[in-house]
């Protein structure tokens, strides 16, 4: 099933910072430099959720072991691992069932 959307988002790291309906940022105070990279679930029973991405790696599925858990069915129990390697992100499937997508593109 294909992605309907881009990932990740950036989030501004502030007190003042709020998502919108639309997804969009809205600010009530003076911008923060610190950016916090995050993922907006598309599908699935929490479905507009937003999750900070803090950590150098996060590994996402539905099993207990995984650092980012999803209630949703179409996951494996550990479905694909986020790296960050300084401000370069790296997504990596770890041969999940269903694939991990990207803009609609298979990784």
């Amino acid at each position: 099933m294909p992605d309907s959307g881009p990932i990740p988002v950036a989030i501004v790291d502030t007190e003042t910072a709020g998502i919108t309906a639309t997804g969009m940022i809205s600010l009530a105070g003076p911008l923060v430099s610190k950016v916090v990279p995050a993922l907006r679930v598309l599908t699935g029973l929490e479905t507009g959720l937003v999750h900070l991405i803090t950590q150098d790696e996060t590994v996402l599925g539905r099993g207990a072991t995984c650092t980012l858990r999803l209630a949703n069915a179409d996951l494996s129990r550990q479905h694909c691992r986020i790296l960050r390697q300084g401000s370069t992100f790296i997504l990596e499937d770890l041969k999940s069932r269903n694939g991990t997508h990207i803009d609609g593109g298979l990784v």
